[in-house]
């Protein structure tokens, strides 16, 4: 399961911090935090998934926002067209 911890203080010194765990696939490859897709420019950050090519906790600048990919426990139906990987 993964999980997502998200403090919000607007006063303290980091404001937001992210805590992001992703324990269902714990020999999964993955690289560090960086700016991986040369497309977005160097606003958009993730942790880089190797298998993929994807992010599952990405942020961007300018203007500030952030994405977390979690499991969901139903099935839901299949989009027209299929799947798109997070890759």
């Amino acid at each position: 399961m993964c999980t997502v911890v998200v403090s919000v203080a607007p006063g303290a010194e980091w404001p937001v911090v992210f805590l992001g765990l992703r324990d269902e696939s714990a020999d999964r490859p993955w690289d560090p935090p960086a700016a991986w897709w040369p497309e977005l420019g160097d606003r958009v950050e993730g942790l880089h998934d190797r298998e993929a090519g994807g992010a599952w906790l990405a942020t961007a600048t300018g203007p500030a926002r952030a994405s977390v990919v979690l499991n969901r426990r139903e099935q839901p139906p299949v989009p027209e067209g299929g799947w798109r990987t997070r890759g």
